[in-house]
């Protein structure tokens, strides 16, 4: 292939690179980027990736689509549409979140601790006693429980 001047190619739309057996386009190159669009209403109607059911053959520095889930690299980008939790179910949660509707904060109450080991880790609930007489407290919840 032939060289091109570097200043030349700045003047450059579009560069497509043919194989030189059969005339095939192997690559079409934006030499200076590539927008899609406008930042104007009625000039962005986005880049159509059509979707397939399987990679291509070379994945390396590529952005593809299968069965409608978005790839670069080799890897899945981003959720893929709706594969989070739903937000309207109860969870119970160390803080509030505003994405979820019916979740309940876990709050320590007398003589409780809390403690949250982070993402992936796990909570510790413990208790320490309450400083009372553990024979009279007895008494008075048989009393309750009984009725006496």
């Amino acid at each position: 292939m032939p060289k091109i001047d570097q200043s030349e190619l700045k003047k450059k739309d579009v560069l497509v690179l043919r194989r030189l057996r059969n005339g095939e386009i192997e690559n079409v190159v934006f030499p200076n980027g590539l927008q899609a669009g406008l930042a104007k209403e009625g000039f962005n109607s986005g880049v159509k990736i059509p979707s397939t059911s399987t990679a291509p053959t070379d994945t390396e520095d590529r952005l593809y689509v299968i069965n409608g889930q978005l790839y670069y690299d080799g890897s899945a980008v981003g959720g893929g549409g709706g594969g989070g939790a739903p937000t309207d179910a109860q969870y119970v949660v160390l803080t509030a979140n505003g994405d979820l509707t019916s979740e309940r904060v876990l709050t320590a109450g007398a003589n409780i601790t809390i403690t949250d080991g982070g993402a992936g880790s796990t909570v510790t609930i413990a208790a320490s006693a309450g400083g009372g007489d553990p024979d009279t407290e007895t008494a008075i919840l048989a009393n309750q429980v009984l009725g006496g």
